[in-house]
Parts: C-alpha cells; sequence; structure tokens
C-alpha cells in the first residue's frame, strides 16, 4: 500500500476509534499504535522511521483535534484561514511523541526477541502518554483509554495501572497485532486479552455505603457571546437559580452544581447579584457549588490583584465558606506562555488580563461532603484527582465551559476522559457543563445520565454516595508512575547491549 494511503487509512481509522459526532468504533483507535509500529518494523533507516511516525502522529493529532479552529476562529477572533492551521501546529507538537515511539521501536527491532520487543512497545507507550501530562504544559488528550470509556469495562484496568499504564497494555496487543496478525489466532488472542482487561483479578472496588446523596446538576445553556455582557449578568442569575428552585421543588437537592464561571462577575462581592445566590441556598437548604471569577488583591503587580478560574462552594445557610482555584490553566485560553516575548497574541477569552493558577488540592467540605474539583480540561489530568483524593475528597466534581467547542467531538471526548478518572479513583463523579455534556458517572465509570448538548436543563440523582476507600493506583500511584519510566529505559538499555540479529 502506497505510504500516504497508508496515512490516510490509520488517521480516519482513528478518529472513528476517538469519540465523535457520526459514528464510535473504539477498537479501531489501535489503528494508530499499530500504524507506528508497522512503520517502525518496516523502514529502512532510523531516519525514516522518525520521519513517517511524525508524518502519521502529526496527521492523527490533526484530524482528531480539528475542533481547536471553533474556538480559535469564534470566540478568538482570528481569521479563518489563519485559524484552519492551528491543529496543525498542535499536531505537529504531538507528532513528536509519535516520532520518538516509531524511532526507538525501530532501533530495537533487531536487538529484542518479539515477546519483549511487545513488552518494551508497551513501556515505551505509557512512557510517551505519561509524558503528555506535563511536558510543554501538558495535553494528555488523545490518550487511548479515551476511546474505550464508552465501555467502561474495557477500562477497568486503570484501577490498577492508571491510564497511562492502560495505554501502555493497549499499544503492545496493537504490537503484538502487527507481529502475528495475519494469523486468526493472533487476532483471538487480541480479542480476549481486550476482554479480559476488565475482569476484576485483583480487589474489586469496595461497595459504596452509608447513605444516598441528592444531587442536582443545573446546564444554564448560556451563549458564550452574551456570557461576558454586563447586560446579561442579571439574566444569567435568573436562569441558573430558576432551574434550580424549580428542580428542587420537584426533587428535594442536598448538593447542587452550577458550571465553570456560571456566575460571569465577581461573586466573592457582596452585591444585588451575589445576594440571589445565597437566598437560593437558604431557600433550598442545599449546599451550592458554582464557578465564577475570582480575586486576591497583591502589591505585586501593576494592576493590583491577581485573578482566578474559581469554584466557590455556598453553605445551605448562605455563607461563602471556602472556595477552589483552578490549578491546571488552559495555556492561550486562560493564560498566555511567554507572554513578555509574545506581546501580540489575544487569549481566547474575555477579560482584562491572564488568570493565575491555584495552589491548593484541598477539597471543598461541607459536612460529610469533601467535593474534590477538577475545573474544565484539569479532568483530563489524572495528577490532579490523585490529588484532591489524597487530601480527603470523597465525591468528584468537574464543573466545565465545553461551549468553545460547538457540536463538535470534543464535549464527547471530554465526557470519556472524565470517566477515566472516576475508575481511576474509585469516586463517584459530577460533571456540570454550561452546554453539555453534563453527566453523573459512578466509581465504575458507568455514565447513568447525561445532557443534550445546547439545551437548559438539569440532571436530578438520588443514588450518589461519598466513598472513603482507594484503588491499587490511587494507592501505589508513584511507584507505578515511576514504572512508566523505569521499565523502557531498563529494557532499551539492555536491548543496546546485544548484538543486532536479523529478523526471518
Amino acid at each position: 500500500m502506497p505510504f500516504w494511503a497508508f496515512v490516510g487509512l490509520t488517521t480516519l481509522g482513528t478518529w472513528f476509534g476517538f469519540a465523535n459526532p457520526l459514528i464510535h468504533i473504539p477498537p479501531l483507535v489501535l489503528t494508530f499504535p499499530a500504524g507506528l509500529a508497522a512503520i517502525a518494523l518496516v523502514a529502512r533507516s532510523p531516519r525514516q522511521a522518525f520521519v513517517s511516525g511524525w508524518i502519521l502522529g502529526t496527521a492523527v493529532a490533526t484530524l482528531c483535534l480539528y475542533w481547536i479552529v471553533i474556538p480559535v476562529h469564534r470566540y478568538g477572533h482570528l481569521p479563518l484561514l489563519l485559524a484552519l492551521p492551528c491543529p496543525v501546529l498542535i499536531g505537529s507538537v504531538l507528532g513528536l511523541y509519535a516520532s520518538l515511539y516509531t524511532l526507538l521501536i525501530h532501533g530495537t527491532r533487531h536487538r529484542l526477541p518479539w515477546p519483549l520487543h511487545v513488552f518494551f512497545a508497551g513501556c515505551l507507550w505509557a512512557l510517551l502518554d505519561w509524558v503528555q501530562e506535563w511536558a510543554l504544559t501538558g495535553f494528555p488528550w488523545l490518550t487511548l483509554p479515551g476511546a474505550f470509556s464508552v465501555w467502561p469495562w474495557a477500562v477497568d484496568a486503570v484501577r490498577f495501572v492508571g491510564t497511562h499504564g492502560l495505554a501502555g497494555i493497549l499499544a503492545a496487543l496493537a504490537m503484538f497485532a502487527v507481529y502475528f496478525g495475519q494469523t486468526p489466532r493472533a487476532f483471538m488472542g487480541v480479542a480476549v486479552i481486550i476482554l479480559g482487561l476488565g475482569l476484576p483479578l485483583l480487589d474489586p472496588p469496595a461497595h459504596p455505603t452509608g447513605p444516598n446523596l441528592r444531587a442536582i446538576i443545573v446546564q444554564g445553556g448560556i451563549d458564550q457571546d452574551h456570557k461576558w455582557d454586563p447586560t446579561f449578568q442579571n439574566a444569567t442569575v435568573n436562569v441558573y437559580t430558576r432551574l434550580s428552585r424549580n428542580a428542587s421543588a420537584l426533587h428535594g437537592t442536598q448538593l447542587i452544581v452550577w458550571p465553570e464561571t456560571a456566575m460571569p462577575f465577581y461573586f466573592q462581592d457582596d452585591n444585588h447579584l451575589q445576594r440571589q445566590v445565597r437566598d437560593l441556598a437558604r431557600q433550598t437548604n442545599a449546599t451550592l457549588v458554582l464557578g465564577a471569577p475570582g480575586y486576591t488583591t497583591t502589591l505585586e503587580n501593576a494592576q493590583g490583584y491577581v485573578l482566578f478560574n474559581r469554584a466557590f462552594l455556598v453553605t445551605p445557610e448562605g455563607r461563602i465558606s471556602s472556595w477552589y482555584d483552578k490549578r491546571h490553566l488552559v495555556p492561550f485560553g486562560e493564560y498566555i506562555p511567554l507572554s513578555s516575548w509574545f506581546p501580540f497574541i489575544r487569549k481566547l477569552v474575555v477579560g482584562a488580563m491572564d488568570f493565575s493558577p491555584g495552589y491548593s488540592s484541598a477539597p471543598l467540605v461541607q459536612g460529610d461532603l469533601s467535593l474534590g474539583m477538577l475545573i474544565c480540561y484539569e479532568a483530563i489530568f489524572s495528577n490532579l484527582a490523585q490529588e484532591s483524593v489524597a487530601h480527603g475528597a470523597n465525591i468528584l466534581v468537574n464543573i466545565s465551559n465545553d461551549t468553545w467547542f460547538g457540536a463538535s467531538s470534543a464535549p464527547w471526548q471530554h465526557l470519556y476522559l472524565s470517566v477515566l478518572r472516576a475508575i481511576e479513583q474509585n469516586r463517584f463523579l459530577i460533571r456540570c457543563t454550561n452546554t453539555g455534556i453534563s453527566a453523573f458517572i459512578d466509581n465504575r465509570g458507568h455514565i447513568f445520565d447525561t445532557s443534550e448538548l445546547f439545551k437548559k436543563q438539569t440532571l436530578v440523582q438520588d443514588t450518589l454516595k461519598p466513598i472513603e476507600a482507594t484503588t491499587f493506583y490511587h494507592d501505589w500511584y508513584a511507584y507505578i508512575h515511576a514504572g512508566y519510566a523505569l521499565f523502557p529505559m531498563l529494557v532499551g538499555l539492555w536491548a543496546w547491549t546485544r548484538k543486532p540479529v536479523a529478523r526471518a
């Protein structure tokens, strides 16, 4: 098959493997690691392996992240001709991980017996997948398990090895299929292993005990074009209070959750809008969690204050008792990297200055509830959920504003990445967004209620339970992540001590 046809088919297969608006076929995502493995094994030189891997990696990332054009063009006001290359630029950076993978697989193909080579491929993939969580601000969006989250049983193994570890297992299976894919026995072996990933082979998660929690998600459906217009502030508050009051009157509730920056004003300041919200908490006798910009005063900059993307907790008595500041900000959206070097780059959000990252992972506590907050795309980072649970969170709450992405693949991809956090940490997860997709997710990754896109809607569930028990992955987190780095290094070093042996 010609190389460019191979790249096209592999890229298209991977796109259908990840969540998308057309048809989602999770196993097709394995065409990506399989395609890279095939490139590595047949390349005639290290340079060819590197370049070919980069081309395929760039193509896959560009197509799967096509939705980046939407916020850059529509809300960043960049002309379409300049916005269209943005996914390509990001894809070309992410493609470097693929090129490094093909280079190292190519370099060890004659130095390792095939079982060890498959093991090395899985370990290397897990390492590179983990590196994407923190290198260059981190963007672990296209992780392989995220494609399978629609089938919770298929990603149950993240309770033991984490998302990156499962990504390595899937990559190793793809490598195995490339080695022996022409035999029916190989296909059967891969299928059996994938099915077995979801079996509770070690300790199953503890069943939640104690009383149920009734919670309400309020999806306000506020148009992003009007959200920050001061003339719409009253209308915005009215939408959220009306939806909350109606749902509470019908069902009763202990917890109401509003999305990221639901209140487009400084909620910490005492004013009539803030008092309306605090009155709602008193009238419904419910704990209220909401997103709004926050600030602290400082003498360290000319403005005299520092802005935060903040989640507030309002008690049933109407008191603001605590808040959480988003720790992992969106580059070029909430802050500009190297802004002193590139002052001409405009942010994608309306505001007078950059947000600053928060520093505390402490949960928001009210009575027996200990809410581990994840704002926006913080849900794609395993370390942030890990830290929240380590500080005592017994329920995870992800508030977001996915309006930026329109009716693209992004809201679905974001939802399925959130599923991984629930399973990894053995926690129920409440996901509340402005325009969807909002959802309740249990500790085994089952999505048991979702909202529609771009609809004002409330979701109510009374089967939530705070959980204290932790997973194997949570308890051995540091050692598992150390293994991501250690195993491929040890196998790689051993490979380079051996003489190359041509395969038949």
